[in-house]
């Protein structure tokens, strides 16, 4: 997984190892749905999907790096094999 242009610390860096693509799915497509609705600046979305899914804030903020660095691919996340 590249670096994000987010800082969000070995500790969130270490948690993204532990989600699964199944529900960056859900993540990434909520965080679509946030950023069409503008809802919030987007480097504040973590707060978001913390209330929406009740993840850690270290969680948060690894899904959020990844949608931010994946965001123009429309292959990403890969499906599970």
């Amino acid at each position: 997984m590249k670096k994000s242009l987010m800082n969000y610390g070995k500790r969130s860096e270490k948690v993204a190892e532990n989600i699964t693509n199944y529900d960056k799915e859900d993540y990434f497509a909520y965080l679509d749905l946030l950023r069409e609705n503008g809802e919030t600046n987007m480097y504040g979305a973590g707060v978001y999907l913390q209330k929406e899914f009740g993840i850690s804030k270290y969680e948060a903020r690894a899904v959020l790096g990844e949608w931010i660095d994946n965001y123009d691919d429309p292959h990403y996340p890969p499906e599970e094999e």
